[in-house]
């Protein structure tokens, strides 16, 4: 049973608003670099719903990453 099937419709709710006021956040941040954008567009991507905890690999994220011109070392 995955995170999101034991949530109410509210906690569901409550999450995605949280994550997108986050992603909001973030993308507006002009103290952040591209890179560093998307990396944290991708950990949002792993965010648990329950939890709020996130543990993508670095390889993983570095898998799913778009490609924006500057490498993430050690991968």
């Amino acid at each position: 049973m995955s995170a999101r099937e034991d949530m109410t419709e509210q906690e569901v709710r409550n999450f995605t608003s949280w994550k997108l006021d986050i992603l909001d956040a973030m993308s507006c941040d002009t103290a952040l670099d591209d890179v560093d954008k998307v990396v944290a567009f991708r950990v949002m991507q792993h965010i648990n719903a329950k939890t709020r905890d996130a543990n993508p690999s670095l390889h993983r994220i570095a898998a799913q990453r778009v490609f924006t011109g500057t490498p993430l070392d050690g991968v």
